[in-house]
């Protein structure tokens, strides 16, 4: 599979995510719906990463009277009527936890932007608000979305998964032929046939940044779901 074609099945994929919750049917709702802590024993909780770039950050709009957000949907189109309780606010899912944590680069600083039950919370929504939903139905268990991606990034560069070998194109602009990084490689490309000069970035930094803070947080998963 070439670059361009992963670049694209990424989106695609970002697209079947979201349709979860633009389907705009409501999920069956059962007792799982509850607290871990409620009941009997507790049970194994059931993760689910969230990676990618700009397409995994919440871009949604949630406020307005109009066409293309959440309220409008939701208020005025009655659909998604899962979101919200019988007063009208938004609803917490107590069996789905949502963890998001970002950081620039390679492993190192985590910056923990969100640590709460799945609800819709500010002004903007991601994806994890229709995968949750559903995940919350389809599993007994409760349930861990963990999202750990930073925008401005790209998947052929900075998010390029280990394994993945360098390949050669001819760049129709100037008729020269470059060799484009592998996992580990820098610069990102460089003409055929002369030596590359690493730059302070590699090809992958990104996507083993992102990994590693998500292992941080299931690290202490007391911590970051409680019960």
């Amino acid at each position: 599979m070439t670059r361009y074609c992963a670049k694209y099945l990424c989106g695609l994929l970002a697209l079947l995510a979201v349709a979860s919750v633009a389907y705009g049917q409501a999920p069956q709702q059962t007792d799982s719906d509850q607290s871990p802590a409620d009941g009997n024993k507790p049970k194994p909780v059931k993760v689910y990463i969230l990676m990618g770039q700009s397409n995994m950050l919440e871009m949604g709009k949630v406020a307005g009277d109009r066409e293309g957000t959440l309220e409008y949907a939701v208020k005025q189109k009655g659909l998604y009527p899962y979101l919200v309780d019988d007063s009208g606010a938004w609803k917490a899912r107590n069996d789905v936890r949502f963890v998001a944590v970002m950081g620039s680069g390679g492993p190192g600083k985590t910056r923990v932007r969100k640590n709460d039950w799945l609800k819709v919370d500010g002004g903007k929504i991601g994806v994890e608000i229709g995968i949750g939903h559903f995940l919350g139905e389809f599993h007994e268990e409760p349930v861990l979305l963990l999202k750990s991606a930073i925008g401005n990034r790209s998947l052929g560069w900075d998010l390029l998964p280990p394994g993945s070998p360098s390949y050669e194109f001819t760049d129709p602009k100037d008729g020269k032929t470059y060799v484009y990084a592998g996992y580990g490689q820098s610069p990102d490309r460089w003409e055929k046939g002369t030596e590359p000069k690493p730059i302070g970035w590699k090809a992958g930094l990104q996507y083993d940044g992102d990994v590693a803070r998500a292992k941080e947080v299931l690290a202490q998963l007391d911590k970051y779901y409680p019960g």
